[in-house]
């Protein structure tokens, strides 16, 4: 994880993925990234102290979507593509923290805002929950 600079921003998690496998992920809303993100210090991004990692999940329609956005890039050097996401808290200290999908310059990609974990009334883009695997379970099984 890496600070970014930006306002509310906690960090920034980058993803390394190949194009074949972004095509792959992309072709059916039923297949998904699962991103997971370690954090000794768990208390920062939730309550529970327990629990030393984060996950959130991005079905392949949403890849879809934000890569056709400008979510994937390539850093120089780098054979892979990268998909950034900040992790972000609100401003009032009492609010949930929640993760955007952001472009190689940190500008949040359409489609990208992921909602709020636990947080009631801030639903994400597509309106899923983005935070569990029932979440995601949920999500495809709408179809």
């Amino acid at each position: 994880m890496r600070g970014n600079g930006r306002p509310g921003a906690f960090a920034t998690v980058e993803f390394k993925l190949k194009a074949s496998e972004v095509d792959l992920l992309a072709r059916s809303r039923d297949r998904a990234l699962f991103c997971y993100v370690y954090n000794s210090r768990a208390d920062a991004l939730t309550d529970a102290y327990e629990t030393p990692f984060i996950c959130f999940w991005l079905d392949g329609e949403l890849l879809a979507k934000v890569r056709d956005g400008g979510a994937f890039f390539r850093k120089e050097g780098e054979p892979k593509l990268t998909l950034a996401c900040q992790l972000r808290k609100p401003a009032h200290e009492y609010g949930h923290w929640y993760a955007l999908v952001v472009d190689k310059d940190g500008n949040k990609v359409e489609g990208g805002y992921l909602g709020a974990v636990g947080g009631e009334g801030y639903p994400a883009d597509d309106e899923a929950d983005h935070y569990s695997v029932g979440g995601y379970l949920a999500h495809a099984r709408s179809c």
